[in-house]
């Protein structure tokens, strides 16, 4: 099972997020008879804070960290939120589980409650996402979309 006895030691970030994510990996093992711990790594995406998350590069800014942690035996395996994982990963490394997606709505937060309809021509709206602004810019061309950088928490 491990290395470290019968404790399995699970790497995450630390946000609200990818807590939430590990919770579930490790309720969904735990309710299997494993033991397992939850242990947060910070990761170089949140260490840079003032650069946005495309220009971080394609090493993957928010699942290297961690899965150097696992590559060098510190740590028995890493959840990562799908989105973050790079297409190029360490030959060492597997895919070893995908649990059943939430569902993946995104949401536009106005101050008074208004949808996208509804905000006034050349309104500016905040975003992590290059898909979302793509998104928003073919539903509405007059939007300025600026980036946002930061987890949920921050963003909102």
């Amino acid at each position: 099972m491990t290395t470290r006895g019968e404790t399995l030691q699970l790497a995450t970030r630390g946000s609200d997020l990818a807590l939430r994510q590990a919770e579930t990996v490790r309720d969904t093992l735990s309710s299997r008879r494993l033991t397992v711990e939850l242990v947060e790594v910070e990761t170089t995406g949140d260490q840079i804070r003032d650069e946005l998350i495309h220009r971080l590069g394609k090493t993957g800014a928010f699942v290297r960290s961690l899965d150097e942690k696992v590559l060098d035996g510190e740590l028995d395996a890493a959840v990562h939120s799908m989105k973050d994982m790079p297409t190029e990963r360490p030959e060492r490394l597997v895919v070893a589980a995908v649990p059943e997606r939430a569902p993946a709505e995104d949401v536009l937060v106005t101050p008074d409650g208004r949808s996208l309809d509804e905000l006034p021509e050349g309104a500016t709206v905040g975003t992590s996402s290059l898909r979302r602004k793509a998104q928003l810019l073919a539903e509405r061309d007059d939007l300025t979309v600026e980036p946002l950088r930061g987890n949920v928490d921050t963003r909102i």
